[in-house]
């Protein structure tokens, strides 16, 4: 008998066993805690464990019906101590045996997710001994119950549950088990039992799998009555093995019947295959049974059953081995970290899986193998971050261990072919393409896609080869390899857009993709935006023109020249927007095409003709008015030109393109016609003219040259009036015939051989214009002038006796006569004036238009001084007047371009920009900025400071070098930062008329030397510094410039480095603004 224990003794004893009791609900309690969203699924497959655990030829039914789920299996019974364990929740697997997962372990705890409390019943072995059996208690609804395990109670309830244990054996003993079947029965509620319905239904298309692992379970019944579903899924005997090269391994083909209780059809079988070894290691490979559902949302991973949470573990293969070492809540294997655990077990699990992972290469390697894989297989995806850095490593290495294999296996479905990625004729899609698109998105374009990719073309002219089906999927899955070869796998954007050259059907579509896909760049970069000629331009090159309706643009598209091209197709607004062009734009543009083809037509060198097409649209164009009543002057006389030039008339109705002087908007190119029609009229010859009087004649009345200036001067350059030959002549080689009786014609002709009728207009066009007249007394002055000198000749040089005998004889008989001829009249020989012969005759006349007081001062000067030096300095003062004119233009495009382009950038109100004006005279004074041209100045808010100097020096001709001036030296030096020299080169544009040069030629002529402060400075540092001393302590120089030859004028940067200098000091300077 053993002593008594003392009171201390007594409480120890009793405190240790409270202890216990504690220990075994803390640890239930910490396992209830960890329960998740995926713990119901979890403890299915823990419930299948067990019961695979309990017998080598498992058979197990699950039933779910309104109130409850009930797990059964036939196998091995309850004794003590698994009893005990389970209460405990301790796992009684035999450390021996072989294949055991672990019976009612930690893993058990997840069934709580249901309830709990749970009803256990089962038969229970009642021993005497470790190996003596005396009997059998069937148990019923045992108790199981948690409820209190983390309340303060908890400990007794323990103790309670465990004393029930012990008092098992007190029930009916039996000799031999009547009912073998162990069950687990967990109360739900209604929402419960909705959950448990999905979960077993996510179960359910893992069961083939678990089978094929588990050559312990026979057969597994599942009887879902919430979902009305009744399923049994059995294990065929049937195998069928081959030998791999790989030693101890070999490919295994099996069957899994699924019998449907509900519908009642024949089993149907799933053909599973998979790779095993004599390790226990296995990888079930595809195909996998469609019951299955996809393999991305199967776990990669299984320990005899899924380990939960591995469907993203990088593969979709299933990789099994009895050689794995689990994390404690079976939802990943032990991978390689930094803990020491880790280290050992994820170490272990990662050699597990190379090896694998090699006999997998090897069998995929071969091509018939390769294309049994369906594309969710070639997902491999591992992740790419982690907490622990050596999880992190083990990831990035199993990728690049499969990248090293993979790529070259033919899995690509293309044509009823296999192709491997690394085909150089193969290429998929870039990342670009579709990583911002919906699910939605791909579906609809995918189609697009496929059609541009065909695009690109390989070194041999061809496009490349991709699947037909599933390309972006495909795409993506092979991009998620991180294999770094996307030049040689993919094909990109610009692939495509490069390849575009042509609108098609389907280009609206890819454009909207560009741009839903965040690509919407590539119209700006390539040429891909239809204008309304279906060509393709870039963003930029296109203009949208809202009021341009069909009609409008077929009136205006050959007369606006170049811009037709830039007019955007207005159905692709909703892919981009572009610039606005407005009437503005289009009145611009037809002003300057007509101006093209006026210099093509109607320049004096090589002179064309207007096409027909030109020529059709420029009538058509002029046809056109707003106005109902089109019987303005250009719609009385565009029938007369349509006639004209062989063209049937009709007058177009269209929009009213400007709201004041409408007119305007057609005068470029109404004056072209009329021009050009007066240059074809001109070219007409006699026999056109008599046979098209009446029109010549309605033309020019409606030409109306009488009120109309512009046209009057057209008279001028071009001959239409119509002479009294029927020859068409200039206006100013025209007179009118006041009187000129035919005899003195016909003298006039004899002394001068000139045909008077030829100068004289005809006379029913004499009203069209008013002309100078030919009246008698004129020409018999003319006459008489010259016979006189004939006169005075020696007699036997006289040419016109007989001629001055006729005038003589006239005179006697006319009075007219007598009065038009009175030196012959009068024999008189007199002379009012000799003139010199040649070139001196021309410039005396000239003198004479002088006015008197002028020409009273010239004759002074060259009474005073040396002529030739005083006409030297008035020439070249005429050329002073023309540089400084010319440089004032050049000086100030280029100022208003840095303005503009500044403003642009920074802002109208913060920018200004100081350029010189004209001063009287048309000239600007040398230095009038104190050293420089060109002043940039922005507002701190209070006042303009300056922020930079530009001084601009224009040349076309260096028989001297360019100079700066004393104060443009100085300023510069004192500056070598803010200071810049614009050089103009304009030679190559001499004798072009260099006061209205185009803006463009200037900026594209300039060179710009950034750094003339910083050469300056070391030349000037003396002068400089003298400067800053009193002029009683320092000699001083005052008078000094700089030169440049043509070599160094013609060298610096663009103007684009200028401004983008400015830019950037003027930020600088904003930045550090308050």
């Amino acid at each position: 008998m053993k002593d008594e224990l003392s009171d201390i003794e007594s409480w120890q004893q009793s405190e240790d066993e409270r202890l216990e009791y504690e220990g075994y609900c803390n640890k239930i309690r910490k396992g209830l805690e960890d329960l998740d969203e995926k713990s119901g699924e979890r403890a299915l497959w823990e419930l299948v464990q067990n019961a695979r655990d309990m017998s080598s030829e498992a058979r197990i039914k699950i039933e779910l019906n309104d109130t409850s789920i009930i797990f059964s299996h036939h196998g091995k019974p309850f004794d003590y101590t698994s009893f005990r364990a389970l209460v405990k929740q301790d796992s009684s697997k035999d450390r021996n045996g072989t294949d055991l997962v672990g019976q009612y372990g930690t893993g058990f705890m997840t069934t709580h997710a249901f309830n709990r409390l749970v009803y256990v019943s089962g038969p229970y072995v009642v021993k005497n001994g470790k190996e003596t059996i005396k009997g059998y208690v069937q148990v019923k609804d045992f108790e199981l119950d948690r409820t209190l395990v983390d309340t303060a109670e908890g400990p007794k309830k323990m103790r309670e549950q465990l004393e029930k244990v012990k008092q098992l054996w007190k029930g009916e003993l039996l000799q031999e088990i009547n009912d073998d079947a162990t069950s687990f029965r967990y109360d739900l509620t209604p929402l419960q039992v909705r959950n448990v319905s999905e979960q077993l239904s996510s179960a359910i298309r893992l069961m083939p799998f678990v089978l094929v692992i588990n050559s312990r379970i026979k057969e597994i019944e599942i009887y879902n009555n919430f979902a009305k579903e009744h399923f049994t899924l059995r294990k065929s005997e049937e195998q069928t093995i081959i030998p791999l090269e790989n030693k101890g391994w070999k490919a295994v083909t099996e069957k899994v019947l699924l019998i449907n209780h509900v519908t009642g059809e024949k089993p149907a079988p799933f053909t599973c295959k998979s790779l095993q070894s004599d390790k226990g290691d296995i990888v079930i490979i595809p195909p996998f049974p469609d019951f299955c559902g996809l393999p991305t949302d199967i776990p990669s991973l299984f320990l005899w059953f899924p380990l939960l949470g591995t469907e993203n573990f990088g593969v979709n293969f299933i990789f099994h081995s009895k050689r794995f070492y689990p994390v404690e809540k079976r939802n990943n294997i032990m991978l390689p970290g930094s803990t020491i655990i880790k280290q050992e077990n994820g170490g272990k699990n990662s050699d597990v899986l190379k090896e694998i992972t090699e006999v997998l290469f090897a069998y995929f390697a071969k091509d018939e193998n390769a294309k049994t894989l369906i594309r969710q297989m070639c997902e491999i995806s591992f992740p790419n971050t982690s907490e622990d850095k050596v999880t992190c490593q083990f990831y990035k290495d199993m990728q690049e261990l499969w990248n090293t294999h993979i790529p070259y296996w033919k899995i690509l479905p293309i044509n009823n072919e296999y192709y491997a990625i690394t085909d150089t004729k193969v290429k998929l899609l870039h990342r670009d393409f579709y990583s911002q698109l919906s699910l939605e998105q791909r579906f609809e374009y995918e189609p697009i896609l496929t059609a541009y990719a065909q695009l690109p073309q390989n070194a041999d002219g061809h496009s490349y080869l991709m699947p037909s089906k599933d390309l972006i999927a495909w795409s993506e899955t092979i991009d998620k390899w991180g294999c770094k070869h996307d030049e040689d796998f993919f094909i990109t954007v610009a692939d495509v857009c490069k390849a575009i050259r042509t609108k098609s059907e389907k280009l609206h579509s890819f454009l909207k993709l560009m741009k839903e896909s965040g690509n919407a760049e590539v119209m700006k970069d390539y040429a891909l935006l239809p204008n309304r000629y279906g060509e393709l331009r870039k963003k930029g090159e296109l203009y949208h023109a809202p009021f341009m309706t069909p009609d409008v643009y077929e009136l205006v598209k050959v007369v606006m020249g170049d811009d037709s091209k830039k007019i955007y197709d207005s159905a692709y607004l909703d892919v981009c927007e572009v610039n606005l062009y407005t009437q503005s734009d289009l009145q611009r543009a037809i002003a300057s095409t007509m101006g093209i083809w006026r210099t093509s037509v109607l320049s004096n060198n090589n002179r064309t003709t207007l096409t027909e097409e030109q020529l059709s649209a420029l009538i058509t164009f002029c046809s056109a008015s707003h106005l109902q009543e089109f019987n303005n002057a250009r719609g009385r006389m565009m029938p007369l030109l349509a006639n004209f030039h062989g063209i049937e008339y009709k007058a177009v109705q269209t929009i009213k393109f400007k709201e004041d002087k409408e007119e305007d908007f057609y005068s470029s190119a109404f004056n072209l016609l009329l021009d050009y029609t007066l240059c074809k009229l001109s070219q007409k010859n006699t026999e056109w003219v008599k046979s098209n009087k009446v029109w010549l004649k309605s033309f020019l009345e409606e030409y109306s040259p009488s009120t109309n200036e512009e046209h009057k001067k057209r008279l001028d350059d071009y001959g239409v009036l119509p002479n009294q030959k029927n020859e068409l002549c200039l206006m100013k080689d025209l007179h009118k015939n006041n009187g000129v009786p035919q005899e003195m014609a016909t003298i006039y002709y004899t002394i001068f051989g000139k045909d008077l009728h030829e100068s004289w207009v005809d006379s029913d066009f004499e009203n069209i214009i008013p002309l100078l007249e030919d009246k008698p007394e004129d020409i018999a002055k003319k006459i008489e002038g010259s016979l006189v000198a004939d006169m005075k000749q020696e007699t036997k040089d006289r040419k016109f006796e007989k001629i001055v005998r006729i005038i003589v004889l006239k005179i006697a008989k006319s009075k007219d006569w007598e009065e038009w001829f009175g030196q012959i009249n009068d024999k008189k020989a007199t002379y009012t004036f000799s003139m010199k012969s040649g070139k001196a005759q021309e410039s005396l006349f000239s003198l004479m238009d002088i006015e008197d007081d002028n020409l009273y001062r010239l004759a002074k000067l060259t009474e005073k001084g040396n002529i030739d030096l005083i006409l030297d300095k008035m020439e070249r003062q005429q050329e002073l007047e023309y540089e400084n004119e010319a440089r004032f233009n050049h000086l100030h495009a280029i100022g208003k371009h840095i303005e503009d382009t500044l403003r642009e950038k920074i802002g109208s109100n913060l920018i200004q920009v100081d350029n010189p004006t004209r001063k009287e005279g048309n000239t600007i004074a040398e230095d009038v900025q104190n050293g420089q041209d060109i002043i940039v100045r922005i507002n701190n808010g209070e006042k303009w400071i300056d922020i930079f100097y530009v001084e601009v020096k224009s040349k076309w001709d260096f028989t001297e070098p360019a100079h700066m001036s004393t104060r443009q030296v100085r300023m510069a030096a004192l500056h070598p930062n803010e200071y810049a020299l614009c050089c103009v080169d304009l030679r190559k544009h001499k004798h072009e008329d260099l006061e209205n040069l185009p803006t463009e030629t200037i900026l594209k002529c300039t060179n710009v030397k950034m750094g003339i402060g910083e050469i300056l400075n070391p030349m000037l540092k003396a002068i400089l510094e003298a400067d800053n001393r009193p002029d009683d302590e320092q000699i001083k120089i005052s008078e000094y410039r700089s030169n440049m030859g043509a070599s160094i004028f013609e060298k610096g940067d663009s103007l684009d480095v200028l401004l983008n200098t400015i830019e950037a000091k003027i930020r600088q300077e904003l930045s550090i603004m308050p």
